[in-house]
């Protein structure tokens, strides 16, 4: 794992937090919902959320080349029917149906670049 974090690409061209690895399992380590799931066909490690059947909650991608949804989902064994991702899906290959508002505490001061874009920041810091 180490070495998917030393050779990682950015989730998102758009829209980002810090990356440091001990963030991302500080977080993971915290809560037991979050599950780690390394995915050796795609050299991924992402970060999930299993909270309901056949919704796949996306965290954070972690890999060289960020793969698209339905590659992670595949992988993942599919059978999804809904996809919620915690980051900002313009690497994904996929768009959200509906974006829905998320309070994260983040603020932002000025001129705003992504406005008007899905954008999220990944929960996967403390």
């Amino acid at each position: 794992m180490r070495d998917l974090f030393a050779r990682r690409a950015p989730a998102s061209l758009v829209c980002g937090a810090c990356d440091h690895p001990a963030l991302f399992f500080l977080k993971a380590g915290e809560d037991p919902s979050i599950a780690l799931m390394h995915l050796p066909g795609l050299d991924a490690l992402v970060a999930v959320r299993c909270e309901r059947e056949r919704v796949l909650t996306l965290l954070d991608v972690v890999a060289p080349a960020i793969p698209s949804a339905a590659g992670i989902a595949a992988a993942l064994g599919g059978g999804f029917d809904t996809l919620r991702a915690f980051i900002t899906p313009d690497r994904l290959a996929w768009r959200p149906a509906e974006a829905i508002p998320e309070d994260t505490g983040c603020m932002a001061r000025g001129p705003y670049l992504p406005e008007g874009q899905d954008f999220m920041l990944t929960p996967m810091k403390v």
